[in-house]
């Protein structure tokens, strides 16, 4: 057993004791190697609580045990234990690991030690913040504040979008039981914003607050004929700032063509998108959740853009022609033979269909 030992692994289950990774959610066993809540049986593990079906129930899967630990199994059948099931945070329908991002923060050389807890946030259900604890040579009030705000640029050098911390909030200690246990509940239930000793540093990337239109300005004041173009750069700069956000991405220029769902920018930053869109589509009360699949490509989303913002009308007819509406009958004609009917209005020039026009309006 020691040969076959892995750094950071527990190791492999004792004689008669099954161990295997579900998923937290449909409790389907994972494929080797991928994140999920451990689970356990065998003649040592309890059946259930004693009259109590609904806690046995939340933590038993028919025979099987949840531990409420998250890890993996490799292709040798050895555990790595990575967090806790209720300390797990879900961001825009991602699952956030506390413990990962703690270690990658850890690594900065200010930070003593790093708790992350997740916030409620009206956008993606969750968000990221850590508390930290920094040197005990970080006293200064400008040091701080500056210490925090080089966190924040660490962490978005280091993690995908969805898992960087919103906020960064410097304590003089992290809440412990007896054990030494980090207590991450009472963390969660303290309000930071009036805690005397926590000093807080937004992230600039996650701010929700109401954006100014960049592309409304531009498409309004600009000839029909250049809006398209307009609409085509502006959501490819926007898709392009995304992935370069992402050091992990690595994507080709983004160009008409170029269909969202294949850049590999997840759920979080598809959000984004439809963020910054809603700042374009003064309006409209809400961009749809469904927007990205009903327009899938950027000239899709482009061509959007212009018609909402612009009411573009649809494009003429063939050889110049001018869709004409036929005459309603509400209106008080003349002369109803002066106008057109509508079989014969396709192939009216723009000067007949004026002319039918003036004469229903003076009639």
């Amino acid at each position: 057993h020691r040969l076959a030992f892995t750094p950071g692994s527990i190791g492999s289950p004792i004689d008669g004791v099954e161990m295997r990774v579900i998923d937290p959610d449909s409790a389907e066993a994972v494929p080797v190697g991928e994140l999920g809540e451990i689970v356990v049986r065998g003649p040592n593990v309890m059946l259930g609580y004693w009259n109590r079906p609904d806690d046995t129930a939340a933590v038993m899967v028919g025979d099987w045990l949840r531990t409420g630990d998250i890890g993996r199994m490799d292709d040798a059948g050895r555990f790595t234990l990575v967090d806790r099931a209720k300390d797990m945070i879900t961001v825009g329908g991602l699952k956030v690991y506390p413990a990962e991002v703690e270690r990658s923060l850890l690594d900065h050389p200010a930070l003593k030690e790093v708790a992350v807890i997740g916030q409620p946030d009206d956008v993606f259900g969750e968000h990221p913040v850590a508390c930290v604890v920094l040197h005990d040579d970080a006293d200064d009030d400008v040091d701080v504040d500056d210490t925090l705000a080089d966190v924040l640029r660490f962490a978005g050098q280091r993690l995908a979008g969805y898992k960087r911390p919103r906020a960064v909030i410097a304590v003089d200690a992290l809440p412990r039981n007896p054990s030494g246990k980090v207590l991450k509940r009472t963390l969660r239930e303290t309000d930071f914003a009036a805690h005397p000793q926590a000093r807080l540093a937004e992230s600039p990337a996650s701010d929700h607050a109401p954006r100014e239109p960049v592309l409304r300005p531009s498409l309004l004041a600009a000839h029909a004929s250049r809006r398209e173009q307009l609409a085509v750069d502006f959501v490819c700069r926007l898709v392009d700032d995304l992935l370069a956000a992402d050091p992990a991405l690595q994507a080709a220029p983004t160009t008409p063509e170029t269909k969202l769902a294949d850049t590999g920018l997840d759920s979080l930053s598809i959000t984004e998108v439809g963020l910054s869109l809603q700042a374009e589509l003064v309006g409209v009360d809400v961009v749809p959740a469904t927007l990205v699949f009903h327009h899938p490509r950027v000239i899709d989303l482009a061509q959007y853009l212009v018609q909402a913002i612009c009411e573009t009308p649809s494009e003429p007819a063939p050889h110049n022609r001018l869709a004409v509406a036929p005459p309603v009958s509400r209106l008080p004609l003349a002369d109803a033979s002066a106008v057109a009917p509508p079989a014969d209005i396709d192939a009216m020039t723009d000067d007949d269909a004026l002319a039918a026009l003036m004469r229903e309006l003076d009639a």
